[in-house]
């Protein structure tokens, strides 16, 4: 990978909770390349070798978790006697109902987000993976989630179901799927983006990664200050910081890239020196690992796509 590649990357990238502080999902092929300063087909022929090479998986359509009954949500930091139990650990998580997504860092961390109907729900899924392979827990952020209000109807929960793993198919693709025109499923797609109840992310290999080094700086502050200390961090290490993100209880996580194992030791250097800034941690992020397929989401999914309900608008057919 080389400087516009990790641009494009940083560009479409979305981060996960809690409080992502990127936009709500990746913009599109030709603003992204007017932001970049690029042209269109130079973006485009780049992320299609990305795709090749296997760093950008695919493209994942993830729904508001609001929209399917959950309302809290909560990131938790573990820490294993050894590999060996990491990796048993990951895969328990990994078959849990709540967990939305892992990252697992070299050595004995991982870090899990979970999500349910309740914050007792979300406590319940860290107790479980802590007390079955007795590791060290830290809770590292939580929020509330609320629906945003968006009226979607069977029909396009069916379009995001067939889109969920494959979220840049192309509307004749979709329609030729489930049974409808091309001209609908775009209108039906212009009013589920429209309605935000749906972001749409890359999905990466961490480890196919050549030349580049991700990592996460865990940074605790002074009360009140994670903000400006973010802000700050920007203006010395912007270029490199691709997701950060914080909440009221836990501290500021900034995920970061680097081009050689320096990279992390000068960002805890450079934080350090940051006023408001108590302490600083750098991990090496390993994987990101998601529920398998058929997960708990998926199910939420099918479940609303096969409501009952009115007919689709006729609006936009042929």
């Amino acid at each position: 990978m080389d400087a516009h590649d990790v641009r494009i990357f940083c560009a479409m990238s979305v981060s996960g909770p809690p409080e992502a502080l990127l936009p709500a999902r990746p913009p599109g092929i030709r603003r992204l390349a007017h932001g970049l300063g690029l042209d269109e087909k130079t973006v485009r022929l780049r992320l299609r070798r990305l795709e090749e090479e296997g760093f950008l998986k695919y493209y994942q359509a993830v729904p508001d978790l609001g929209l399917l009954g959950i309302t809290s949500e909560a990131t938790y930091r573990f820490d294993g006697v050894n590999v060996a139990t990491k990796l048993e650990a990951l895969r328990f998580a990994e078959a849990q109902v709540g967990m939305v997504e892992a990252l697992d860092f070299l050595g004995t961390s991982f870090v899990v987000t979970g999500a349910g109907p309740t914050p007792e729900a979300t406590t319940g899924l860290a107790e479980r993976i802590a007390d079955r392979f007795e590791l060290d827990r830290w809770e590292q952020g939580r929020r509330v989630l609320h629906p945003n209000g968006a009226r979607l109807l069977p029909v396009d929960w069916r379009i995001i179901e067939r889109m969920r793993y494959d979220a840049r198919a192309p509307p004749a693709d979709v329609a030729e799927a489930l049974g409808m025109t091309p001209r609908m499923v775009r209108y039906r797609l212009g009013r589920i983006r429209a309605s935000g109840a749906v972001t749409i992310r890359p999905v990466i290999d961490a480890q196919r990664q050549s030349g580049l080094v991700l990592y996460r700086l865990t940074v605790s502050t002074q009360p009140g200050a994670r903000g400006e200390v973010l802000t700050r961090l920007r203006r010395r290490r912007g270029p490199s910081i691709w997701a950060a993100r914080y909440s009221l209880t836990g501290p500021l996580l900034v995920d970061m890239f680097g081009t050689s194992l320096a990279d992390p030791e000068e960002a805890i250097v450079q934080a350090l020196q940051v006023t408001g800034v108590e302490a600083c941690a750098a991990m090496i992020l390993k994987e990101i690992r998601e529920p398998p397929r058929g997960s708990w989401i998926d199910r939420g999914i099918a479940e609303l796509a096969a409501a009952r309900g009115g007919p689709a608008s006729d609006r936009g057919s042929d």
